[in-house]
């Protein structure tokens, strides 16, 4: 197979989508595909000088005309753009909105190029909680030449919501790097989140953006049954950084003294082998479409708490 010329629209956080996509392109780029990632800023899993890897920043300005930044249609530019200088051969974009209606757009203005459309859970639940997003959002699916979701449920979802033909939508599961993944021993990883960290207290692990899906609740709650009788840390790693400031006051309410909202520091992101450092994963989405955290967690053999409807029955 020739090397083909791949571009990838995926937002950069640290959210399963970023995460699984960003790892994608650095592995296609090992295979000497060139890649040009897609997006707002530069995807914080992205190595510094990965193999064939490119990085093109969307600059979308605010107009006094708008009255919000647009965003689609500046990625939209920013494809066209990259397309025409290099000669994409296809563009992989992950979520329908934004990034697939954008992608289609600049396929009609430059042609050329196939697109493939991921879908994530929230493809499923923005358009449940906006209607008016549905045509565009449909239009997106229909109209790439490859559609994929990473569970049966969520293609189940998908074909019922949007009225898709299920022949059109492959499953393509999340995956993990297995050689990455490993278990950790090395705790120091974990002082530069809780500097107080004793030797022999368990750590908790809860990776979130914190959005009411995720149902925080239920971790603080889980964390409580887990701490009874011993003294034990949750750690909830927040994906953006405005988040703690967002919803600091709610983790205090809470759970002060035992819960500590840990945020990357500028120059330290989160590296994937410090999740083998905590003794338990927490993963409560009310609908999680590919539970990438939850995956990540068993590669590196800790306990992964899902069924807490189940655990808070004392089963």
């Amino acid at each position: 197979m020739k090397p083909l010329r791949i571009g990838i629209c995926c937002y950069p956080t640290y959210g399963g989508s970023g995460v699984l996509a960003t790892e994608l392109g650095m592995a296609l780029g090992r295979r000497g595909h060139q890649v040009h990632f897609i997006c707002s800023q530069r995807p914080q899993r992205l190595a510094e000088g990965a193999d064939n890897v490119h990085f093109h920043a969307v600059e979308a300005r605010d107009y006094p005309v708008f009255p919000h930044t647009p965003y689609t249609l500046a990625l939209c530019s920013t494809i066209v753009s990259v397309a025409q200088a290099t000669g994409l051969d296809l563009v992989h974009a992950h979520y329908a909105v934004p990034h697939a209606t954008s992608a289609w757009m600049a396929q009609q203005v430059s042609g050329g190029f196939r697109l493939i459309t991921t879908l994530h859970g929230t493809d499923i639940t923005l358009v449940g909680s906006h209607p008016s997003y549905l045509p565009i959002t449909r239009h997106s699916m229909v109209h790439s030449q490859r559609l994929t979701t990473p569970s049966q449920w969520l293609r189940d979802e998908t074909v019922a919501r949007f009225g898709l033909d299920p022949a059109t939508i492959e499953v393509v599961p999340n995956f993990v790097d297995t050689e990455a993944l490993h278990p950790g021993t090395d705790r120091r990883a974990l002082v530069r989140y809780i500097p107080d960290l004793a030797d022999d207290e368990p750590v908790v692990v809860h990776v979130s953006n914190l959005r009411p899906v995720k149902r925080i609740d239920r971790v603080i709650e889980v964390f409580d049954r887990v701490a009874t009788g011993r003294r034990a840390r949750l750690l909830v790693v927040l994906k953006e950084r405005h988040q703690g400031v967002a919803h600091g006051p709610v983790l205090r309410a809470l759970g002060a003294g035992d819960v500590g909202a840990g945020q990357d520091a500028p120059g330290e992101p989160l590296q994937v082998e410090d999740l083998g450092i905590g003794q338990r994963a927490v993963a409560p989405g009310a609908a999680e479409e590919g539970a990438h955290v939850a995956l990540a967690a068993r590669e590196v053999k800790q306990h992964v708490f899902e069924e807490f409807e189940e655990l808070l029955k004392g089963n």
